[in-house]
């Protein structure tokens, strides 16, 4: 178990799926010190401007933290889901539900500081860790229900990278020792059988 660990929850759809993806990216990323899961798109007036950032929750009944570029990690990862999710119907029985596949427009974000990581060499690092994000999807989703499906990277622009959040004027620009990746790409599973209520958690035959 990597410490520190981030928890998980018991969530259903897509968040549920998000947290397989983040649970593969902490078991097999050596270098990765938090790996969260999708975030939330916070809103605050400051000076009569509206300012979004994303948060995620690391507790039930606490506030969830502020993920924008920081110095107070070696490094983290979270998710952010794009608005609207699709479901597709393969075939012509739209009744069987156990064949409707939810997709989503999802983006993996990382921050790195290659300062704090004891073994980091910098003009070597930065293109390994893109290749060790990328092989967790190729190889560690067998069995589990979900795939996401890399489409881009971005690594120069940090504001590309966190597209659709305000930054501090102190972290608005890519500068070393910090290195920062976005995905882009879908995530795809099939959708649970619907059940009585909310909390069903039974699964499709």
């Amino acid at each position: 178990m990597k410490i520190p660990q981030i928890p998980t929850f018991n969530l259903q759809g897509i968040e549920a799926k998000i947290q397989i993806l983040q649970t593969a990216l902490s078991d097999n990323l050596s270098w990765l010190q938090y790996s969260f899961g999708k975030c939330e798109r916070h809103e605050q007036m400051v000076n009569d401007e509206k300012v979004v950032y994303p948060v995620c929750f690391v507790d039930n009944k606490a506030d969830p933290v502020d993920v924008r570029p920081n110095d107070n990690w070696e490094s983290y990862a979270f998710w952010d889901v794009i608005d609207p999710g699709r479901m597709d119907y393969p075939g012509e029985e739209l009744s069987v539900m156990k064949y409707t596949m939810w997709e989503y427009d999802a983006a993996l974000i990382v921050w790195i500081n290659l300062k704090r990581l004891s073994d980091a060499v910098y003009n070597e690092t930065k293109s390994q860790m893109r290749e060790d994000i990328i092989n967790v999807f190729e190889t560690n989703l067998i069995g589990r229900n979900v795939l996401f499906l890399p489409s881009q990277i971005y690594d120069r622009d940090i504001e590309q990278i966190f597209t659709g959040f305000n930054l501090s004027q102190e972290w608005n620009i890519n500068k070393w020792p910090y290195v920062a990746f976005r995905v882009n790409g879908i995530i795809r599973f099939n959708r649970k059988c619907p059940g009585s209520n909310s909390y069903s958690v039974a699964n499709c035959t």
